[in-house]
């Protein structure tokens, strides 16, 4: 995935990512509830009526040992 890196002046880099797929926006927003939920899985998928299993195959590829969870 090519990301363009954008300087604004006085503020961070803002990276802005390609148009997305109808499914990529889907789990983006999978992925959005749950951060936003205090990564409550199970939480997350009564509310898009989707299982645990699904849910864990979109989220296993995020967790793995190369990439350390935000704040540890």
């Amino acid at each position: 995935m090519n990301v363009q890196e954008t300087v604004l002046p006085q503020a961070r880099r803002l990276r802005v990512a390609p148009e997305l797929s109808p499914e990529a926006r889907r789990r983006l927003r999978w992925m959005d509830y749950y951060e936003a939920h205090d990564r409550n899985a199970t939480q997350t998928c009564r509310h898009f009526d989707i299982s645990r299993e699904t849910f864990y195959r979109v989220v296993a590829p995020l967790r793995s040992p190369a990439a350390p969870e935000p704040g540890r």
